[in-house]
């Protein structure tokens, strides 16, 4: 019973106010999601990225992903150059802008991937490096 009770307390505050009235920008700026994911500043009630700045200096949303656009309330890829710098272009062969988000869409994108050296996945098939199959 006492665990149930638990997992019910905890599924109430999960599904609690999207927002929450007593946040302040500085506790955004403050918090450790601000570095990695760009939610420095406060709209509508959430943490979010609310400047260029939030979205270029965010470790995940530009650094790793290429991320680098304020868009809305949103980091978004928006050039190859932006992709072509991101950590998992190296890594994953995400070189490549495709909507707003960077993917890898040409055989150059995968053949210089960390992914083609270490796993043989050298081909692009939707958006990800792949073996497409060949077994290697």
């Amino acid at each position: 019973m006492l665990r149930r009770t638990a997992i019910l307390m905890l599924v109430t505050l999960g599904c609690a106010a999207e927002s929450d009235p007593g946040l302040t920008a500085d506790a955004c700026a403050a918090a450790t999601t601000c570095a990695v994911f760009g939610t420095c500043g406060l709209a509508n009630g959430e943490c979010a990225p609310t400047t260029e700045d939030h979205c270029r200096n965010a470790e995940n949303a530009c650094q790793a992903e290429g991320r680098c656009t304020l868009e809305g309330a949103s980091c978004v890829a928006t050039t190859d150059a932006d992709c072509k710098a991101s950590n998992n272009c190296k890594a994953l062969g995400h070189c490549s802008l495709f909507e707003d988000v960077c993917g890898a869409l040409t055989m150059a994108d995968c053949e210089n991937s960390d992914r083609c050296r270490l796993f043989n996945q050298c081909e692009p098939k939707l958006g990800e490096c792949d073996n497409s199959g060949h077994g290697h």
